[in-house]
């Protein structure tokens, strides 16, 4: 807790103006997500990590599992 007492004393408002804009409008966008905030590639090592996707976007559908000519459920039933 030392340590952040002592950096809790920095006023972020300030830190965040110095930032570029498009780092600071990152960085909130994150926070207000609840998504790490870094690059891609640390953000999808985090998610493999934790089993978490925090990457934009729907998730991609698992393909079918392909049907053979045996398998009873690949025709209808007509009766």
């Amino acid at each position: 807790m030392e340590w952040w007492r002592r950096e809790a004393r920095v006023n972020w408002s300030k830190v965040l103006k110095a930032e570029e804009a498009e780092t600071g409008a990152s960085l909130r966008t994150c926070t207000y997500a609840g998504r790490p905030f870094g690059s891609d590639s640390f953000v999808s090592e985090l998610g493999e990590r934790f089993g978490r996707k925090w990457t934009p976007g729907r998730p991609r559908k698992e393909p079918a599992p392909a049907r053979t000519a045996q398998d009873p459920t690949s025709q209808f039933a007509l009766f």
